[in-house]
């Protein structure tokens, strides 16, 4: 894939609370492509209310996951 972000390391946070679990590779938040852990830095950022995050797992469909940052 042309661009994203490998989760690393999931732990108690609100990515494991949606289900992304380690191996997800986030290609963009609100249909923003994502490029780099600065970028998706900066796209969260400020962030509220519901938030999709794109992105697949290796050998798999492409998932969906829908967030509520607070």
């Amino acid at each position: 894939i042309p661009n994203g972000v490998i989760v690393k390391d999931v732990k108690k946070s609100t990515l494991k609370n949606v289900g992304i679990r380690n191996g997800f590779i986030i290609t963009a938040i609100d249909s923003e492509l994502i490029r780099s852990v600065q970028q998706l830095k900066n796209s969260l950022n400020g962030k509220r209310g519901r938030t999709m995050i794109e992105g697949v797992y290796p050998g798999d469909w492409r998932s969906y996951y829908y967030v509520i940052v607070l």
